[in-house]
């Protein structure tokens, strides 16, 4: 897997929530009580924190983080969205959008946010502003672990990115990742490998075993964005695309092929058999 693809992803979806959150800032700083803003600012801020923990950005993470924790206080009305409060919001967004650029060039670790970071948590309070676990590395698909027998814990997963995702290869292997972080992951279908083919339509499967219970799954798989459906269990076994011992051997082996040179070949074919007849 391509890291590079994977920032030049990360920088394009981030570009458009930095965006968003100029827009929403505008609107709150002319309407302090706009709450439609405030939770807009915050699914935003969300948002560019979890693509910036997939990648392993821990600067990035840690303002976003705070931003976000501050927001949440703003929903819950235990903080105003005063004048000050929006200019600091302010200042941490052209910040983030200032660490995004050189976090994707790879220049997260010398990123220094210390100032902002210093302000947000005299408004949220030392209990809410703990720093984040270190961010893991960036993401990329993992293989398939052995088969084996499985337990009481195990089902299977199906998993669909939103159709006009960009790159929904990249996007598949994240949320891969993602379970992978929660259990032993099994009999991936396409296989990982097959993500960044061309044709790929963003739909893939797996059995999962772990002592998580679904809405947690769910929920980090959902984590990465641009994800349709995740159905986990028995709907998921009905929608598997091979059943049986050799499902995995099946999805490796399976090519996809064009229609139209086949439409092709068989007229083709067809002429020499009415030739002989």
């Amino acid at each position: 897997m391509d890291q590079g693809r994977y920032a030049a992803l990360f920088l394009s979806e981030s570009r458009e929530h930095i965006g968003a959150c100029n827009q929403h800032l505008g609107l709150l700083e002319r309407d302090p009580g706009a709450q439609e803003a405030v939770h807009a600012l915050f699914r935003a801020m969300h948002t560019i924190k979890g693509m910036a923990a997939m990648m392993g950005y821990a600067q990035v993470t840690e303002l976003a983080h705070r931003s976000e924790n501050l927001l949440d206080l703003v929903r819950a009305g235990t903080v105003t969205a005063d004048a000050a409060l929006v200019r600091l919001l302010t200042e941490a967004v052209d910040e983030l959008d200032r660490g995004i650029e050189e976090a994707a060039t790879g220049h997260d670790q010398t990123l220094d946010f210390s100032y902002v970071l210093e302000r947000l948590d005299k408004l949220v309070g030392p209990e809410s502003a703990g720093a984040l676990p270190r961010a893991p590395g960036p993401a990329s698909a993992p293989e398939p672990a052995p088969r084996r027998s499985r337990g009481d814990q195990s089902r299977p997963v199906r998993v669909t990115v939103r159709h006009g995702a960009m790159m929904p290869g990249a996007r598949a292997a994240m949320a891969l990742n993602q379970a992978c972080g929660l259990g032993k992951v099994t009999d991936v279908t396409p296989g990982a490998q097959e993500f960044q083919q061309e044709g790929f339509d963003g739909a893939f499967s797996f059995w999962i075993e772990t002592d998580r219970a679904d809405e947690v799954l769910e929920e980090a798989i959902r984590s990465v964005g641009d994800i349709d459906s995740v159905t986990i269990g028995d709907a998921a076994r009905s929608q598997w695309p091979a059943s049986g011992d050799d499902a995995v051997w099946r999805a490796h082996y399976l090519i996809r092929v064009d229609l139209r040179p086949l439409d092709a070949l068989m007229s083709h074919v067809g002429e020499p058999v009415v030739a002989r007849n």
